[in-house]
């Protein structure tokens, strides 16, 4: 299945979450703080982030947009305590792909995980298909262009 980051501060949560997650047939990577979430995500290129929002020294949303400065476009979940609708709204505006407010249902977790990696996996069978149109129509001009040059045969 996936190679999933989880970062959170509360060790009870994260334990609890690996566990479901490896139970899905999940591999779960952890974190502990921002700065490791970052560290890992660039080493390891995980298939999806989930990140707390409140963590000591690093937060989620510094961590998110470092992650999205280093160029990884993996589908990132934040976990938060507050389920505000203008929290939901400052998290895709960072560059989430949703949130998850705490306490969560444990049945819950792997839909939401579900979701974003099959979205996450949408897009990018969109995006090659669109290289693919790309090189597509680029052959078709060059072979219009030879086609224009070429004389006609004669008595054709």
């Amino acid at each position: 299945m996936a190679r999933i980051l989880l970062a959170d501060d509360d060790q009870d949560l994260r334990g609890m979450a690996t566990m479901i997650l490896r139970g899905w047939g999940h591999d779960v990577l952890e974190a502990a703080n921002g700065y490791d979430a970052v560290a890992i995500a660039t080493k390891e290129r995980p298939d999806l982030v989930i990140l707390d929002y409140h963590m000591p020294e690093q937060d989620g949303f510094i961590a998110l947009s470092l992650i999205r400065r280093q160029g990884l476009q993996m589908p990132v979940i934040m976990l938060t305590g507050d389920a505000s609708q203008n929290f939901a709204v400052q998290c895709f505006r960072a560059g989430a792909d949703d949130f998850l407010p705490k306490p969560f249902d444990s049945d819950f977790l792997p839909i939401v995980v579900d979701r974003a990696l099959r979205q996450s996996a949408a897009r990018e069978k969109v995006s090659a298909m669109s290289t693919e149109a790309l090189a597509l129509m680029s052959a078709l001009r060059d072979l219009y262009a030879l086609v224009g040059r070429t004389k006609p045969c004669p008595g054709c």
